[in-house]
């Protein structure tokens, strides 16, 4: 949904910042990047979720007109 906060991280800050340009691009109003990426997140011995995440059923509506910030 657009109205969701996303936080990404890659294996380089310029992966993420892509990612991060084209959902702000198609409307997500709060994206953020992961300072420093997942290494340093993990290396800090900071909270991590291991596993598969449960399955989400897909909203047929984004909920926006796409792009929404052009």
């Amino acid at each position: 949904r657009h109205d969701t906060t996303v936080i990404l991280y890659g294996r380089d800050v310029y992966a993420g910042a892509r990612v991060a340009q084209i959902m702000l691009y198609a409307g997500v109003k709060d994206v953020r990047l992961l300072d420093g990426g997942w290494q340093t997140w993990s290396d800090a011995g900071l909270p991590v979720e291991r596993g598969t995440p449960p399955k989400v059923k897909a909203e047929p509506d984004f909920g926006v007109k796409i792009p929404a910030q052009p």
